[in-house]
């Protein structure tokens, strides 16, 4: 067990990249004007002890084009009897704790793993009932079977050989929070995105640097205060944390006290050519736009959809009875990867912001990551709040021109100027010079 007010070194093989970067956030915060919640780590070593004991050796069958939540059967229940094999460390873990906490995984990777985790690890709540039950309870090997769900196996391990995933799990204080979000600065642009439990009504500000907004918001989460305090923290940790990159992303709660909390820290390099913007990237391409996002999940649906060639694909984010965006990326890398087959993708943001959001799609991210000539564009969700305009995308078959600053998204049909797609706040971009309408 690691304790976050333990001086000394960090052992990354036993606390996983994830906790080991919050003990060093929540180290650096000391002499910052944001907190990192208090938090506990249940060591990586526990389940290799479990391994050990239950000779753990899964099969993992996937289906063709699985949801990026799937676990293969058998999984979650091996893992039930870890909670009972490894009580008297969960109870130590638990012990100094009076609230709700935060159970978040934190994965150790594979050797030779030259990608990062965005996306692997998984969060889950657990209230004062369950907290007292997490001992002989189901949370904690749940929580631990999300390592092997097929985001993962996508992001690190394609051939699904990866069979003992190793990982630690962080106890977290849950601070009793009035507003939660994440903000991104890049450049001359903080970008935050905070509350709202479906991506409709979730508000979005996008900002100068010093946490000024540059459009107008309708319905205000949150204040001056909270996004001048934001822009200090993103700044703080983009000049005083040495750890490369120039794009820093936070995952932050605002307390009742009104007071900062930063709970994930991310950081990605930025490079010649496309790279990635808080919502965007940073970059332009064309091609004809093929719409998939009404088309079943099968792989023919892929190979009609890009004969041709020059195609930009329209997927939702997440839509498991259709060909959503993790169905093109466990197709592609199922056919053997290479080459992305698509100028571009414009990813329409759907489902509850539990899986995901906006800036925070870290599937989005990965695919940035794995194909970085690639144009990755997000969309609004299909059911915007009132007040809010969204943009209309051209017809299937048309050739149309993406252009984005990280922020905004255009997309301008050949030979004629069409409205930007962005929906940053409660005002409708146009393409020529991108000011509220």
């Amino acid at each position: 067990m690691i304790d976050c007010d333990e001086e000394g070194s960090i052992d990354r093989h036993a606390a996983g990249d994830k906790a080991a970067a919050l003990i060093e956030l929540y180290r650096f915060a000391r002499d910052c004007e944001f907190d990192v919640p208090r938090f506990k780590v249940l060591t990586a070593d526990a389940l290799d002890r479990f391994y050990e004991r239950t000779q753990w050796a899964p099969r993992l069958a996937y289906p063709d084009l699985p949801a990026p939540d799937h676990v293969p059967v058998g999984v979650r229940e091996g893992l039930l009897p870890f909670a009972t094999f490894a009580a008297r460390e969960i109870e130590q873990c638990v012990r100094g704790f009076d609230t709700a906490l935060m159970l978040r995984s934190s994965l150790v990777l594979p050797e030779g793993c030259t990608v990062s985790a965005c996306g692997c690890n998984t969060t889950r709540m657990a209230d004062r009932v369950q907290v007292r039950a997490l001992a002989d309870g189901p949370r904690v090997p749940e929580l631990l079977a999300q390592f092997y769900k097929a985001f993962t196996t996508w992001s690190l391990d394609p051939a699904a050989v990866w069979s003992r995933r190793r990982g630690a799990v962080v106890l977290m204080e849950a601070v009793p929070f009035r507003a939660l979000g994440a903000a991104c600065l890049s450049g001359d642009t903080l970008a935050v995105e905070a509350d709202g439990k479906y991506p409709y009504a979730r508000q979005r500000y996008v900002c100068d640097p010093h946490g000024v907004p540059r459009h107008p918001v309708r319905h205000e989460v949150l204040g001056s205060r909270d996004l001048k305090g934001l822009s200090r923290a993103c700044w703080d940790l983009l000049r005083d944390r040495p750890l490369g990159g120039d794009l820093v992303e936070v995952e932050f709660g605002i307390g009742l006290d009104d007071r900062l909390h930063v709970v994930q820290e991310r950081r990605f390099a930025g490079g010649a050519g496309r790279r990635p913007g808080a919502f965007h990237s940073i970059a332009a391409a064309d091609g004809v736009l093929s719409d998939l996002r009404r088309a079943p999940r099968t792989r023919d649906s892929l190979y009609q959809a890009v004969r041709g060639g020059d195609r930009v694909l329209v997927l939702s984010r997440e839509a498991p009875d259709r060909f959503d965006c993790f169905a093109f990326a466990w197709a592609h890398a199922a056919a053997g990867g290479g080459p992305v087959p698509v100028r571009g993708l414009l990813v329409q943001d759907t489902g509850p912001i539990a899986y995901g959001a906006g800036f925070r799609n870290h599937l989005t991210r990965g695919l940035t990551e794995r194909y970085p000539g690639l144009f990755l564009g997000q969309l609004p969700g299909d059911r915007p709040a009132p007040g809010h305009h969204e943009a209309s995308v051209p017809r299937p078959g048309e050739r149309v021109r993406l252009s984005s600053d990280g922020a905004l998204l255009k997309i301008e049909p050949e030979a004629r100027v069409a409205v930007a797609v962005a929906e940053p706040a409660d005002a409708r971009v146009r393409s020529s010079g991108g000011q509220p309408s």
